[in-house]
């Protein structure tokens, strides 16, 4: 499973991948822009983010390895939330922050 699960009270935004990772979870993160966003996808997000940059450094570990660095996608400004990852964000601010990233 992937969640996410809002705190009205403390404007908290927990994001939560099952330590298996069968179904993913993107996202976007980009505090300089006041962006926070997340998908199932990730055509979703680049759709929001009005397409993204090809990530040359993903690309070259895929075909170096065959598979990206863990957590990256071949979208700079896309992430993948790894299997058994939390990943909490505090938005009682006028931008958002991570405030906390552990692995279950």
């Amino acid at each position: 499973y992937a969640l996410a699960s809002w705190d009205p009270q403390t404007r908290q935004l927990t994001l939560l991948r099952d330590e298996f990772g069968i179904k993913p979870l993107y996202y976007s993160y980009q505090p300089e822009r006041g962006l926070l966003a997340f998908a199932s996808e990730p055509r979703a997000l680049l759709h929001l983010l009005g397409g993204a940059r090809a990530d040359a450094e993903a690309i070259a570990q895929v075909v170096a390895a065959g598979v990206p660095l863990e957590g990256q996608t071949l979208f700079q400004q896309v992430r993948l939330l790894l299997p058994g990852e939390v990943l909490r964000f505090d938005l009682s601010q006028e931008r958002p922050r991570l405030c906390q990233r552990q692995r279950l």
